[in-house]
């Protein structure tokens, strides 16, 4: 959406105040100056770019918009859970709060959204899910309020830990991987933890960019096995893993 402010510029002045994420109006009035791109979320959400960015929205920079407006998914049954899984290291992290997708209780989940937003890797098998349903998250689970658990399929080549829940007749583990505490005293540890699940199982590369992505960007030390299980048969494949 396109918005002239010279004509509309107070109304979002007074917007973004309603809101209450972008300071006072001396300081909304100052960043309008300096960006001239706004993207908003469901979650009211602010976030403010210079004009400039404009030429570089593709690639990962897309995918963190895409992933920022779109934010975690909203669980509401378990089936959701298998139905979003690809058979490999596939990590579900679940956070229950009753009510959070009220207008008034968004910032509770917002170190949560902020992890979903950077986890654009395609090698990450990562799934965000929020849940208001105190029943379901007890069902998977999920016991306290805030923290973020981690769902996955149990007895499979990347988690050979004995399942503690059933969802749909399979075989999962839950366990609470960083809690609502953890998240307020040190953000970038609590990413640490997730990213240490994901890079400490075997990862399935499809193509030379998750290569370089695993490579590069996160500065992995990498031991690349080729196994395709059409040519070397299954067995060998799962003995690989």
């Amino acid at each position: 959406m396109l918005l002239d402010l010279a004509k509309h510029g107070d109304d979002l002045v007074r917007y973004l105040l309603a809101v209450g994420k972008s300071g006072t109006e001396e300081e909304i009035r100052h960043r309008l100056k300096e960006n001239s791109i706004l993207f908003c979320n469901r979650f009211d959400d602010i976030w403010w770019m210079e004009l400039n960015y404009i030429n570089y929205l593709y690639g990962d920079l897309l995918e963190q918009i895409f992933r920022w407006v779109q934010g975690p998914l909203v669980l509401t049954q378990k089936e959701q859970i298998p139905m979003n899984g690809v058979g490999e290291n596939d990590i579900h992290l679940v956070s229950f709060s009753a009510d959070c997708l009220k207008e008034n209780k968004h910032n509770l989940h917002k170190s949560f959204r902020k992890f979903n937003t950077k986890s654009t890797a395609k090698f990450l098998k990562l799934k965000y899910w929020i849940c208001e349903d105190a029943k379901l998250a007890k069902e998977l689970g999920i016991e306290t309020t805030g923290d973020i658990y981690m769902l996955r399929e149990a007895e499979t080549p990347f988690n050979n830990k004995k399942a503690n829940i059933d969802i749909c007749d399979f075989p999962f583990t839950s366990e609470r991987l960083v809690t609502s505490h953890e998240l307020s005293e040190d953000l970038e540890k609590s990413w640490t933890k997730i990213m240490k699940q994901c890079l400490d199982q075997p990862i399935i590369i499809h193509e030379f960019s998750q290569f370089e992505e695993l490579r590069f960007r996160y500065a992995s030390n990498v031991l690349v096995v080729y196994c395709d299980p059409k040519k070397h048969g299954v067995t060998v494949y799962k003995q690989l893993l």
